[in-house]
């Protein structure tokens, strides 16, 4: 087949600034590499430094939007296009990936989890349009549900949990679930990194969050939580990976600073470690002791979660969006009400207090992750391939 794919616009793909999303468009697109051998367009955003490129079957077309120059037409763009699907700088992406695009035929065009995309898609080709689902973002409230619907042959979503949201728009979108793959091998070998790179004691019990400090990751429910207890057990860690944004850093961010203010009075025991790139974390997760996805939303289908499991740890979670599905036996699963913070804490005590529990748990993860390896992942995403 000849495939074009229209990332996010937001960050680039090979995934060299991070990002769940690319991360697993680079899962396709090896796997497309190496087995499937389909002729793939990549549009994506540049990157900010060259990646040299040596795939025979995948080709990227680069639309500069962080140079002066890019900065400079985006800008213009801004002035004569009024009232797009999306802000101005990824319409400006769409619009200059669809000047390409419309010079050639695909046999499908996929959409990484923009579906206003289609909208103008649908004006310069009569390709077949595959949407990608990673979020909430299709049901029967979604802005020109009507109008993007009729552009959308099939929809992927990444858990049950999103394709009943898609199936609940009336005269609905045929849509099949996809479930998210990792690289199981690098989380479950991976070698443990240096307790003393985080100022951790080889005896101490380390409670590990990893992902985006932002409200709807529960994070600040974990930091209260992990406070209402430490006093108790002065060997426990909470050891906090990531900042506000894919790459970025934690400064002059008014959330990260109120979380580090609930922390100050055990700022030595809860270690926020900033962005950490992606092949630093399964050592990161080795050298932990309990994985804590404390979702307060519906998180469609975290890879969080599969790398835990795939890290032989076990894992409590909150009942959020599809994360059931990836873990409904294999954690400890807590409801999102007032109570969380407290519910929180006492499961953290009661891993703690309970290794056999600890290594149920662990073992019964582990072995869930193991049909969720990204050539399963790849191979599942290319079959889904047909309306």
């Amino acid at each position: 087949m000849k495939i074009a794919i229209l990332t996010s616009g937001r960050l680039p793909v090979p995934a060299v600034q991070g990002g769940a999303v690319e991360n697993l468009v680079d899962y396709y697109l090896d796997y497309n590499e190496r087995v499937t051998h389909h002729e793939i367009s990549v549009y994506s955003i540049k990157p900010n430094h060259p990646i040299p490129q040596k795939s025979t079957f995948n080709h990227y077309y680069y639309i500069d939007t962080g140079s002066l120059w890019g900065k400079f037409k985006k800008f213009i763009f801004k002035l004569t296009h009024k009232n797009g699907f999306y802000d101005s700088s990824i319409s400006y992406y769409l619009q200059q990936s669809i000047n390409s695009i419309k010079k050639h035929q695909y046999d499908a065009i996929i959409l990484e989890n923009r579906p206003g995309y289609s909208i103008e898609l649908s004006k310069v080709t009569n390709s077949p349009i595959y949407l990608h689902l990673h979020n909430d973002m299709i049901s029967e409230n979604t802005q020109k549900i009507i109008e993007v619907r009729k552009h959308i042959s099939k929809v992927l979503t990444v858990s049950d949990f999103i394709k009943r949201r898609v199936e609940s728009i009336p005269d609905g979108l045929p849509v099949q679930t996809i479930y998210n793959g990792i690289d199981i091998d690098r989380f479950s070998k991976a070698t443990p990194c240096s307790r003393n790179t985080f100022g951790i004691k080889d005896n101490d019990f380390v409670f590990v969050f990893s992902g985006r400090l932002t409200t709807e990751k529960g994070i600040k429910e974990l930091i209260m939580a992990f406070v209402s207890i430490a006093p108790l057990f002065p060997t426990f860690k909470l050891l906090i990976i990531g900042g506000n944004f894919y790459g970025s850093s934690q400064n002059d961010d008014p959330f990260i600073e109120s979380l580090k203010e609930i922390s100050e009075p055990l700022s030595e025991r809860i270690i926020f470690t900033g962005f950490q790139s992606y092949d630093k974390i399964p050592g990161i997760l080795k050298m932990s002791d309990v994985a804590i996805i404390p979702s307060v939303w519906d998180d469609p289908y975290p890879t969080t979660v599969i790398e835990a499991m795939a890290s032989k740890m076990p894992i409590i979670a909150t009942i959020s969006g599809g994360i059931p599905e990836m873990c409904n036996n294999a954690a400890i699963l807590l409801e999102r009400n007032d109570k969380l913070v407290t519910n929180l804490a006492n499961a953290m005590v009661d891993l703690f207090r309970d290794k056999q529990k600890r290594t149920e748990l662990a073992n019964i993860a582990y072995q869930k992750s193991t049909s969720l390896g990204k050539d399963d992942y790849s191979r599942r995403f290319f079959t889904s391939l047909s309306v």
